[in-house]
């Protein structure tokens, strides 16, 4: 595999392993279940690992795309850039949920708080990351539809 090939396989799982696991830490407060809280905790540590390599084969995918016609450098910066973020939050998540695993009951309201807060900002910056991302490549998210968009107002500069 190539590093197009990993970066675009695994994002997926990183973006999404991470939207799931909130989902997950959200109902098992609603419902109080504990199994629930550790299984998100252990996605969100999964999601982290996943995270990696996913944002170290980001440089080398870049230059292997960059020359393609239709590609417009200007949409991989602006991935790039909102990638640094979303790399960050989605590893403080992943540390927060392994703190949560292994101090178990002794600090669990105070973790469980900094974990939704700070995955929330997760899943919203991975979101939007994977959403430049696809720009990149894909034109139909790329139409002037998109109002307020920051690439948008970029390309009518």
């Amino acid at each position: 595999m190539n590093a197009v090939q990993i970066h675009l396989a695994l994002n997926h799982v990183a973006i999404l392993g991470t939207i799931f696991s909130l989902v997950i830490l959200l109902s098992g407060f609603v419902f109080s279940q504990k199994v629930l809280l550790k299984t998100a905790m252990v996605g969100f540590v999964f999601s982290a690992i996943v995270a990696i390599p996913v944002y170290f084969s980001g440089e080398d995918a870049e230059h292997e795309v960059e020359h393609l016609q239709g590609i417009e450098e200007f949409r991989i910066e602006a991935h790039e850039e909102s990638a640094g973020l979303s790399f960050a939050l989605i590893l403080v998540s992943g540390i927060v949920a392994a703190a949560g695993l292994y101090f178990r009951e002794k600090y669990s309201r105070l973790i469980m708080f900094a974990l939704i807060i700070v995955s929330l900002a997760a899943s919203a910056s991975l979101t939007y990351t994977g959403f430049l991302g696809g720009k990149i490549r894909h034109s139909e998210l790329s139409k002037d539809t998109l109002k307020g968009d920051v690439l948008h107002e970029h390309v009518h500069d």
